[in-house]
């Protein structure tokens, strides 16, 4: 029987799936790269910071049991920001990312979303190959913290 892989609403209960998700990706960091303080303080609060703040945040479920997340904030009336896209290590490359991504747009699009924007991690070749493959464009570069960044955009179609 093949794996069952849904996307939810975000929830209290997925609290703590989501700081490990995030703590495994920051394992991936390097020792040596600083990063600001409390620079996870949003999954503190997704309800505040995303839920209620007119944003997204979505929970993958694979045969039940949580393996991705990934949301965006609303930055004005039309633009939203991408935020926190992480899925299992072990579980990358099978399409679960892309399906979180398409239903994260498909969901700001309804919303009256028209343009996304995100900032990634330089130092990461896939996910820059990643946000390329589903349509973002190269938008320059900045810091957070002492880790070089990328910046990317799409506009959405309306339906």
């Amino acid at each position: 029987m093949a794996a069952s892989f849904r996307l939810v609403r975000y929830s209290p209960k997925y609290r703590n799936v989501v700081l490990d998700l995030h703590a495994e990706a920051m394992q991936e960091l390097p020792a040596d790269l600083e990063l600001p303080e409390n620079e996870f303080f949003d999954l503190l609060n997704i309800e505040t910071h995303y839920l209620q703040a007119g944003g997204e945040f979505l929970v993958g479920l694979l045969d039940g049991e949580p393996v991705a997340m990934g949301g965006y904030k609303r930055v004005d009336a039309h633009t939203a920001e991408l935020k926190r896209f992480r899925v299992k290590k072990e579980l990358r490359g099978q399409g679960l990312g892309s399906l979180l991504l398409k239903e994260a747009e498909r969901i700001a699009a309804e919303n009256g979303i028209t343009r996304i924007v995100l900032e990634t991690a330089k130092f990461r070749p896939l996910t820059l190959k990643y946000y390329l493959k589903h349509g973002y464009t190269r938008r320059g570069g900045q810091h957070y913290g002492t880790v070089e960044t990328v910046c990317f955009e799409k506009h959405l179609e309306q339906e």
